[in-house]
């Protein structure tokens, strides 16, 4: 009997993005010769975390100005932080290339995780599917050693959509070849996670890592405080 399958979301799930964008957002900093202090960490996490949000799941059709259109984003975070009289757009996407070469160099797994993922690996085929750039991904996984237990990865860079957009979604079913409805997704994310795994019929599982209050109208299927309540459920 063919496998069920379970797809990964990586950052805040199997890794720390902290940690690893910590390095990477500092590499930026002194590509344009400034040393990133902790308030410099804070400011920018958060104009980034809100430019997502408004992204992530927009209809709103954009001028990239031949760019791709994940790109086009990343490199209009950059330039709208550091000040567009300062900031050009290709200066912006020099900078959020500078960023992806440093993403995924330091990394730390989660504890739990590579006992859980030895435990699934032999039930279920097992894929990431990511809104972070697809070098940066492969790189957290082929440094941590994860890369062993997934099949396939798929991330916005190389759908040009981010979860939760239906053209995410469409793209990795299609290119993992799974059935949605016999599969579940594992994230860490309401908004982008579990909205995209609901809207697909997979079951969605809501890693809730730091115990937060559900303030939406997103319904999990799921929720789990630690990674290890997978071996389980499951």
């Amino acid at each position: 009997m063919d496998k069920m399958s379970l797809v990964f979301d990586l950052d805040n799930t199997l890794t720390d993005y902290d940690y690893t964008n910590r390095y990477a957002i500092s590499k930026v900093f002194n590509e344009i010769g400034r040393t990133m202090k902790e308030e410099d960490f804070k400011t920018f996490k958060e104009f980034e975390s809100k430019y997502w949000k408004q992204f992530e799941d927009s209809s709103q059709e954009l001028d990239t100005h031949g760019m791709h259109r994940i790109d086009y984003v990343r490199s209009k975070i950059y330039q709208d932080y550091f000040g567009k009289d300062l900031i050009t757009l290709e200066c912006g996407y020099h900078l959020m290339n500078v960023y992806i070469n440093n993403l995924g160099v330091i990394n730390k797994v989660y504890d739990g995780v590579e006992d859980v993922l030895d435990y699934l690996y032999e039930y279920y085929n097992l894929f990431i599917a990511s809104n972070g750039p697809q070098e940066s991904q492969i790189r957290k996984l082929t440094n941590t050693n994860l890369i062993k237990y997934f099949k396939g990865i798929v991330s916005s860079e190389i759908t040009g959509y981010s979860k939760p957009k239906q053209e995410f979604f469409d793209y990795m079913i299609k290119d993992f070849n799974i059935n949605p409805i016999a599969s579940g997704f594992i994230g860490d994310s309401l908004t982008s996670d579990i909205l995209g795994a609901k809207r697909n019929n997979m079951c969605a599982i809501w890693y809730n890592r730091l115990n937060e209050t559900n303030t939406t109208n997103i319904k999990p299927d799921v929720e789990i405080k630690d990674i290890k309540e997978l071996k389980r459920i499951l």
